[in-house]
């Protein structure tokens, strides 16, 4: 039997899990013990998500998450980050936090998302099933996990 190489076997379960409806996550900009606040796919959709869970400083976690469209320019700005982020972490001695600054550039870029990052009055509210498909977290090409969203939907 031929070996499969991590990035490969990774590469495999990608695929697997986005036939079975999973979407791309692009960035994360938050994550305590789980996905918190990013920017992924919603229906083939590029959007902002950020989770009800700790924005609303709930008792018992739901899954929910606020969900709001993000343009094509405020998304390339956010995986410009997120690669900034994984290639500062890949270049470190391999801590979780190699250092508290990654870059200026990385800093003026949380500066100018910042406002982009806050929950619209109109924005909706979907449940999350996160599916982890590479042992690498901080991959250049976005998060190592996917994301499927429960079709219902609700309004703030």
């Amino acid at each position: 039997m031929d070996a499969v190489e991590p990035a490969q076997r990774a590469e495999q379960e990608r695929r697997r899990l986005m036939a079975q409806g999973y979407e791309r996550v692009y960035a994360e900009y938050e994550y305590w013990g789980g996905p918190v606040g990013g920017v992924a796919n919603v229906d083939g959709v590029a959007c902002y998500f950020l989770s009800r869970y700790v924005t609303e400083e709930l008792d018992t976690e739901t899954g929910e998450y606020f969900v709001w469209p993000v343009g094509r320019s405020v998304l390339d700005l956010e995986i410009e980050r997120y690669r900034l982020l994984s290639a500062w972490i890949h270049g470190s001695d391999g801590r979780d936090s190699p250092g508290p600054v990654v870059s200026s550039r990385h800093e003026e870029l949380d500066d100018q998302l910042a406002s982009h990052r806050c929950i619209p009055q109109d924005c909706a509210t979907r449940v999350a099933s996160w599916a982890y498909f590479d042992v690498v977290h901080y991959r250049l090409d976005g998060p190592g996990y996917l994301v499927r969203w429960n079709p219902e939907s609700s309004h703030r």
